[in-house]
């Protein structure tokens, strides 16, 4: 929304559609109205609204023990709080304003550097919230300690690959052991794909969160916590291939010999180690064609026969699949509420659907127009057979179908905590089965549907009071009753996806030995027995996603295995499962779990912290509420250049400021820019006002813009100087100037991500003025100037100034997906009025349609637009400006400034080769076929991220006319098409590279064949034509993304 001004503000009137980037889009809708507080603590600012204020006040005291921890560990204090703004649930932080563009889902908060902002909503535990929470703290102290530096500033986070600026917030926040971290080091060595520090900086699948995790723990593990601020600091000034010989006393090469080694000696024994008599899954889709097509969050139905699962096969999103779970067949893809343009998000990346009894429905939460909603639906139909609105929640995740089909049981979520509901489906009741502080999740029925049983963190010694948060154990829970009572597994462990079969057998997944996998609690022994021990490990996307589903008929097993980087699905049938008995109270080595170097050194803060954590907590007392008051601050400034001078006509500047300027919630904006190009009247600029308040946005703008035009003529004189008759040389400078002075009004309401209604109104006043310079020099006899003598100003009658004023009014949609150089599936529209009024009068009409279907490998695309100014001063081509479609973005080979006279000679006053292309109205229809070139590997043949390009083939055409209609007749005829004024529609024919370079600018160059231009189209056989005819077609360059 902040280029809306530059955009909206600055365009002239008359302007027709620009390149249609930046008048598309999908929308940020802001559902609620948060009325926001802050707390004040000795180094934060905590924003929060009424939602989340007793989780905000644990948040104010979790932030100041990281600073504690953080500081000491970096040697860096703040000199002023940082902000952090809390969001009570993720589809509340979807709607902040803060952050610019649709925010997708896993993304667990944000720190930007502007203002040092953190902006984090509340997870459905604590868990996640203070490890959120301190990575996102790292941050920022990592963006203050390069703006406070003597060497560096923000812009040094360039210098930083992603994986040591995650890298080190993960490491800081979580430790040396992390198993959802070390899987991805055993599934590298298994796999022989252990990278280099250099692979990781150019291959996006080594995932920069997990290995520069696992670099910044073997870093703090060799040479001490003492050198991760030096090397951190050197490697933002000259990057890491510079630092790590400076800090480490070794080279990068030697460092990623020495890494891989110590990383293999590590994880040896737990990768040789015996698996006999345990089971084996096999791969449910042995055909996955690409990495890409990662799946995960299984359902088995209870019966066995299907599957859903979450894939990202469709490269664009993740979304439900159905599979055949015995022939291991994907059925399809099910037509769920997040490909509906009112849909938002499925909550299924920690979560799951559920299967109803009968194995004929599936159950799955969605989020919709701000509500939170329990669906049905068949799975074989897709037709929805329920809809219930949940009020009142944050968030709701983990349904649950009991076996005797009458309820669900779920997790809803509010104050940053998480508690057990049942509803009731005859009842249409919610029943909360606990009321307290401590995360409960992942219920699963028993086969009598009178008992849950889930994870929770109350046993482990959770004390919020304390900042004490314990892992996850099982427990069971009476639904009638609500007596609850844990299950003693393994003391110490993360425990997840606890789920019964017909016999009671209760099967889950924990990590006794660092590495997860799938366990059971034998129902006639009472043993924990092994079922699985992959090399990896049995895992969803994060440590506590859903990774297995149990058939609760059959007692089949399909879970997710981290392997080859990537998520698989495997399944087990019952008769094929295996299992070992393990004691409840055995040593297990956790090296599996553990970073290396597994044998570290004494001085780490990090592990101190992080395994044995002593908090400070502050007192309630040293937390300070105060009211939220909006206060503007500088959030940006750039082209930050200007200059002063004195010439020949006068002072003159030269340069431009850009500013804007923002409350701390970005609801409140001012936009101000000022350039200069000449003199003191040749200052122009603007200020904005735009207001985000609620979900309609609006803004005012003021500009004053002036456009100066010169014309320059030389003469000679003879005058007298100093009593002699001499040849003078007078140069006269002609300069027009138009002052453009507006008044704009916008407002911009979005329906849904897809559609939107934008309007406008304003007021142009254009004014004139119009000066003569004359410079008078002393010429030889040659007629060349020597010296000058004199200079003149002459002020000379003006142009009339007029007046207008505009109203529109547009109704869009953007459901497209972009492919790094145009969009590769979906559709676009854009349907607008403006109506013009003043000293002119006339109304224009526009559509513009865009159409994409992806088939892998290429994708089709498909544009039909028209823009028509209709009644009052419409065809009054001598004072408005016609419109064009001789322009490359809409029809490739015609732009008029590539005509030369040869193919345009004129007819009376006119050129019919070129007035063709104007007009008050146009249509025009464009196809392409669009191949990936580069890119990422899942969709391009040749792999780079820093330069995406795509192929294209493509057919345009188009038509104008005026007053008088067009004449639809196909010809290539040079006589007719040189000298007939008719408005003949004109077609082209070519291929296109597009390029984005460095997703800064998207470069296109093409070849043309302009069948309607005779003399550049080589399949025309007029003599006019010379022999070599490929060299007639027409080369032309655009710095445009494809429509």
């Amino acid at each position: 929304m902040k280029r809306l001004f530059t955009i909206l503000f600055l365009a002239m009137l008359f302007r027709q559609p620009a390149n249609g980037q930046e008048y598309f889009g999908q929308n940020k809708v802001q559902y609620d109205l948060f009325h926001f507080a802050v707390y004040k603590t000795p180094h934060f600012n905590i924003y929060y609204y009424k939602e989340e204020a007793d989780a905000a006040k644990t948040i104010a005291q979790m932030a100041e023990v990281w600073y504690d921890r953080l500081s000491s560990v970096l040697k860096f204090e703040f000199n002023q709080p940082n902000p952090i703004i809390l969001y009570a649930s993720p589809e509340h932080f979807a709607q902040t304003d803060i952050i610019p563009g649709i925010i997708g889902e896993g993304i667990g908060g944000v720190t930007e550097g502007e203002r040092d902002r953190v902006i984090i909503p509340l997870s459905a535990n604590w868990r996640d919230n203070n490890h959120v929470l301190g990575h996102e703290l790292v941050h920022a102290f990592q963006y203050r300690m390069l703006s406070s530096g003597d060497s560096t500033s923000i812009r040094n986070v360039a210098n930083l690959p992603l994986w040591m600026i995650e890298g080190l917030a993960e490491y800081l926040s979580i430790g040396s052991y992390d198993p959802n971290t070390t899987m991805w080091l055993r599934d590298a060595l298994e796999t022989d794909h252990f990278p280099t520090l250099q692979k990781m900086t150019v291959d996006y699948h080594y995932f920069p969160y997990r290995w520069g995790e696992a670099f910044w723990a073997y870093v703090a593990g060799r040479w001490g916590d003492g050198v991760i601020s030096p090397l951190f600091r050197y490697s933002s000034i000259m990057g890491f291939d510079y630092a790590i010989p400076r800090v480490l006393g070794i080279t990068t090469r030697e460092f990623n010999t020495q890494w891989e080694a110590d990383c293999r000696a590590a994880y040896k024994n737990y990768l040789q180690s015996y698996t006999g008599g345990l089971s084996a899954g096999n791969e449910m889709f042995e055909d996955r064609k690409a990495i890409q097509e990662q799946d995960f969050a299984p359902a088995i139905s209870p019966n066995g026969k299907y599957v859903v699962f979450l894939s990202a096969r469709n490269i664009f999103n993740i979304d439900l699949y159905l599979a055949d779970a015995r022939t291991r067949k994907i059925i399809r893809k099910l037509k769920t509420q997040r490909s509906d343009a009112h849909g938002n998000a499925l909550r299924l990346i920690e979560s799951a659907a559920a299967w109803s009894p009968d194995s004929k429905s599936v159950a799955y939460f969605s989020y919709e127009g701000g509500e939170h909603y329990l669906r049905v639906q068949e799975a074989e139909s897709d037709k929805n057979t329920r809809r219930v609105k949940l009020e009142k929640f944050q968030a709701v995740l983990n349904p649950a179908w009991s076996p005797d089909g009458k309820k669900i049981a779920f997790v809803g979520v509010s104050q940053g905590s998480s508690d057990l509901y049942v509803y009731d489906f005859r009842k249409e009741e919610i029943t909360r089965l606990m009321d307290d502080s401590f995360s409960d999740l992942q219920p699963s029925w028993s086969p009598d549907s009178k008992s849950l049983v889930w994870i929770t963190d109350r046993y482990s010694g959770t004390n919020l009071s304390k900042l004490q948060i314990g892992n996850f154990d099982v427990a069971r829970i009476n639904v009638s009753t609500k007596e609850m009572r844990q299950i003693q597994l393994f003391p110490g462990v993360n425990h997840i996806n606890p789920q019964y079969t017909r016999d009671s057998t209760l099967y889950f997944i924990a990590a006794p030995d660092g590495a997860n996998n799938i366990y059971r609690i034998n129902s006639k022994t009472g043993e924990i027995e092994r079922v699985t021990r992959e090399a990896t490990a049995a895992a969803g996307i994060t440590d506590i996603s859903p990774a297995m589903s149990i058939a609760i008929k059959t007692g089949d097993v399909i879970y997710s295995v981290f392997k080859k980087s990537g998520y698989q699905l495997f399944a087990i049938r019952q008769k094929e499962i295996k299992a070992v008995p393990v004691s409840r109270n055995e040593e297990f080595s956790k090296d599996a779990g553990m970073l290396p170097p597994l044998q570290n050194r004494d001085d780490q803060k990090v592990m101190e912290y992080t395994v044995a954590p002593q908090n400070r907590v502050i007192a309630d007392s040293s937390i300070m509420k105060a009211p939220y008051k909006p206060q503007l601050a500088l959030s940006s400034i750039s082209n930050a250049g200007i200059g002063i001078g004195v010439g020949p006509y006068g002072a003159g500047l030269g340069g431009s400021v850009n500013m804007i300027f923002s409350d701390m919630l970005d609801e409140h904006i001012v936009y101000g820019a000022i350039a200069a190009s000449g003199t003191i009247q040749d200052i122009g600029g603007i200020v904005g006002y735009l207001n985000q308040r609620h979900r309609l946005s609006w803004g005012l703008s003021l500009s004053h813009i002036p456009y100066s035009y010169y014309n320059y003529y030389a003469s000679y004189t003879v005058d007298s100087v100093d009593g002699v008759p001499t040849l003078l040389y007078n140069l006269d400078n002609y300069v027009l100037r138009e002052f453009n002075d507006a008044v704009t009004a916008i407002a911009y309401y979005p329906l849904s991500r897809v559609y939107r209604i934008e309007s406008g109104f304003g007021v142009t006043f254009l004014n004139y003025s119009y000066v003569k310079y004359r410079d008078i020099y002393v010429a030889d006899a040659t007629g060349y100037p020597l010296y000058q003598i004199d200079r003149q100003k002459e002020k000379l009658p003006a142009p009339g100034g007029y007046q207008y004023g505009t109203a529109s009014l547009a109704f869009v949609a953007d459901d497209s997906k972009y492919g790094f150089t145009s969009p590769l599936d979906g559709y676009r529209f854009r349907l607008e009025t403006d109506a013009i009024f003043g000293d002119y009068k006339f109304t224009s009409l526009q559509g513009d349609f865009r159409a994409y279907k992806y088939v892998k490998p290429v994708s089709f695309a498909a544009r039909f637009a028209h823009y028509g100014r209709y009644l009052g001063q419409a065809n009054d081509s001598l004072t408005i400006a016609p419109l064009t479609i001789g322009t490359d973005y809409l029809i490739r080979g015609y732009n008029y400034y590539s005509i030369d006279y040869a193919e345009s000679p004129t007819v009376g006053s006119t050129s019919p080769t070129i007035d063709r292309l104007f007009g008050s109205k146009y249509t025009i229809m464009n196809l392409e076929i669009r191949l990936p070139l580069s890119g990422p590997r899942e969709i391009a043949p040749i792999k780079s991220l820093a330069l995406p390009s795509t192929l294209q083939l493509f057919f345009d055409g188009g038509v104008t006319w005026g007053s008088s209609g067009p004449t639809l007749k196909w010809t290539t005829d040079y006589e007719t098409l040189a000298f007939n004024p008719a408005h003949f529609p004109v077609f082209s024919a070519g291929a296109s590279i597009r390029v984005n370079i460095l997703g800064a600018i998207v470069l296109e160059g093409y070849y043309a064949i302009p069948f309607q231009r005779p003399l550049h189209n080589p399949f025309n056989h007029q003599q006019v034509v010379v022999q070599n005819r490929l060299s007639r077609g027409v080369f032309g360059l655009l710095l445009y993304p494809g429509w």
